[in-house]
């Protein structure tokens, strides 16, 4: 289990991890400290720090919030304070794998806890591909500003 954390903190150069759940992930904790991170625990009712981290982690307790504040709350950790989200939570009925995929995740191969849990992985410089079509030269057109009215 911890080298699959530890394994995740370097290939990304993570200086910052932020986790949210009911208790702290003693492994990714420990991990965190081996590798001079910055770690910071937070509990679901507790107020977001004014800070932006490099990882956030959330586990131990998403799937007993509401689905919908829970859908918040990852939505506002990975737009405004995490570059990389990774949620944990056991298999159930009430979240599926679309849920996450709706949200721009990815099921993670790296599950660190065991076959009843399923890990979900964001990561802002992943999510959108570059595209050779997505410019300002096949867009804009500039040159013809003054030749054409549409």
């Amino acid at each position: 289990m911890e080298h699959v954390i530890n394994e995740r903190l370097t290939s990304r150069k993570i200086s910052s991890v932020i986790q949210l759940g009911d208790s702290v992930w003693p492994d990714l904790q420990k991990a965190c400290n081996t590798q001079f991170t910055s770690f910071h625990y937070q509990h679901f009712d507790s107020t977001l720090p004014q800070a932006r981290f490099d990882l956030g982690v959330i586990l131990n307790g998403i799937e007993k919030l509401q689905k919908q504040k829970a859908t918040e709350l990852i939505g506002i950790l990975k737009n405004q304070y995490c570059e990389s989200l990774w949620v944990g939570m056991p298999a159930n009925d009430s979240w599926s794998r679309e849920d996450f995929i709706a949200l721009g995740f990815k099921q993670s191969v790296h599950n660190p806890i065991g076959p009843h849990f399923c890990f979900y992985d964001f990561d802002i410089a992943t999510y959108n591909r570059k595209r050779s079509w997505n410019n300002p030269k096949n867009w804009a057109n500039p040159e013809n500003w003054q030749r054409f009215r549409w």
